[in-house]
């Protein structure tokens, strides 16, 4: 089950994969996605077309677990 935390906020979410509604949001399952589909705002001026960069995130290499 994917788990994701969102430092910013102090918040961790897990999803089961292919099981969040899909708003139009960014691309499925991405950042944006699981972000604002658990209510966390992530600015995104591009609408999630990865077209703008203002929804940067870093990801520290200790938390990549693929």
């Amino acid at each position: 089950m994917p788990k994701v935390t969102f430092v910013n906020y102090g918040k961790t979410v897990e999803f089961e994969s292919g099981q969040l509604p899909y708003s139009e949001h960014g691309k499925p399952e991405s950042l944006l996605d699981i972000a604002l589909n658990f209510g966390l705002h992530l600015e995104h001026a591009c609408g999630g077309n990865c077209a703008c960069g203002t929804c940067l995130a870093w990801i520290e290499p200790k938390f990549l677990h693929l």
